[in-house]
């Protein structure tokens, strides 16, 4: 199963998102991590984890990397893979073409909202036959306020699948880069409601 992390907009946890994923489901799994953004944010972050999972490695080019996953897929049950916050280089459009699954961070603010028709351009644009399936996480919440209760209703709206699992804003999470895993609970949380999306689909 290929699970690819997609925001045009930078700064909404994708990075966070793919590491913590890929972490949890490698405790379990076979699990590759696939770095497609040219920062190499989650690449690096996975080589200071001590023992880290699964197994981590970069693909930043947009020449080749949706076939590159297809073929890494056959040696793993699970590939994240985290892209960056932009279409313009065609890494993401690239990565979404060989999803199964596409998961969209979002934080419950205007500007991220702003940003959303975009995401789901680049999704559809990007899918060889018919599109993934996308699933909005919902991301830096403030638990029982009405941005929250908005954001989910919205996507809602939209025809936008919506987790139930939401990452709260928390500085355990926040400032988790670079160092040991956060709140590991909430991404288990996260990951058997995938597993329950998908076999639903």
């Amino acid at each position: 199963m290929i699970i690819v992390i997609a925001n045009t907009k930078g700064g909404v946890a994708k990075t966070t998102m793919a590491v913590h994923m890929a972490a949890v489901l490698g405790a379990q799994h076979r699990t590759l991590l696939v770095d497609a953004d040219p920062q190499g944010s989650a690449l690096s972050w996975a080589e200071e984890i001590e023992k880290f999972p699964a197994v981590a490695v970069g693909r930043a080019r947009s020449r080749g990397l949706a076939r590159d996953l297809r073929s890494l897929a056959t040696d793993f049950d699970y590939v994240v893979v985290d892209t960056p916050g932009s279409r313009e280089s065609g890494i993401a459009g690239q990565a979404v073409s060989a999803a199964d699954l596409v998961l969209v961070p979002i934080a419950p603010t205007a500007a991220d909202f702003a940003d959303m028709p975009k995401t789901i351009e680049l999704i559809d644009d990007a899918a060889v036959a018919a599109p993934p399936r996308i699933l909005a996480v919902l991301t830096r919440v403030r638990p029982g306020t009405r941005s929250r209760s908005d954001a989910r209703a919205a996507l809602i709206e939209h025809g936008v699948e919506v987790a139930t699992t939401e990452l709260p804003l928390r500085e355990s999470i926040a400032g988790a880069y670079g160092g040991p895993l956060a709140e590991p609970a909430l991404w288990e949380a996260l990951i058997q409601e995938i597993i329950r999306f998908e076999v639903a689909a």
